[in-house]
């Protein structure tokens, strides 16, 4: 269950946060959007089926909607957001409200509404700011297609910061986390930047990498990300 294993933590010094909030993002991308894959499997479930249940969607485990979100089509996100829209407006002392938002946010993210995407997740997360996994998806939103690695990399730490325990979905936590950081520090080496720490910013992005690493010796983006590190610091 819990590991003993020390999780690393990044607090970025003055120098390093006027740095990093003053940099765009660089075009080096390290991993692509990231796909959580649920171990359950969905192949049962449809759409219509859970849009004619008259249990809430956000009754299922979160991974599972969120997983089966991503398997469907543009109208078939569209026909989710409208019933997730009526929800909001008519349902508002549901115990589960926030992942209205939640699920909403996800279907503007894949429908390329990043902002309506944004506003969802901010929503969510300020009706409950205590689940990890609403930091997470918004540090995706915000890196891969906001342009705003600074957002990122606060809401992966987090998302972190929440989490009960280790296991396989949330590593991807800290790789995204060390895959902002690579961009930043990159970015920083790329533009001759003197007035952040580049090296510092990679030396912490190792230690995320070595943590995933360890737990899980097969996560190749891992190894991806560690290289570009090692051939930026010239070992």
């Amino acid at each position: 269950k819990a590991t003993a294993m020390r999780t690393p933590e990044i607090i970025l010094n003055e120098d390093e946060f006027s740095f990093a909030r003053s940099t765009s993002k660089p075009q080096f991308v390290c991993v692509s959007f990231q796909k959580l894959i649920d171990l359950v499997n969905l192949q049962t479930l449809s759409f219509f089926s859970i849009l004619s249940n008259k249990q809430d969607i956000t009754r299922r485990p979160t991974l599972e909607v969120e997983s089966f979100i991503r398997t469907l089509d543009k109208p078939s996100l569209q026909q989710l957001v409208d019933y997730l829209s009526t929800k909001i407006s008519s349902d508002k002392d549901n115990i589960f409200y926030s992942s209205f938002f939640f699920y909403r946010a996800l279907c503007y993210r894949l429908l390329e509404l990043s902002h309506n995407s944004l506003s969802d997740y901010n929503e969510a997360i300020k009706l409950d700011p205590n689940d990890d996994r609403y930091y997470y998806n918004r540090a995706e939103l915000s890196f891969f297609l906001l342009d705003d690695p600074i957002s990122g990399l606060y809401d992966c730490s987090k998302a972190i910061e929440f989490r009960d325990y280790i296991n396989y979905s949330k590593i991807d936590y800290f790789l995204l986390r060390a895959s902002i950081l690579v961009e930043l520090g990159l970015n920083s080496l790329k533009t001759a930047n003197q007035d952040g720490n580049p090296n510092g910013i990679l030396y912490r992005a190792l230690e995320d990498l070595n943590f995933v690493i360890t737990l899980y010796p097969d996560k190749a983006e891992a190894y991806t990300l560690r290289e570009s590190c090692f051939k930026a610091l010239g070992y």
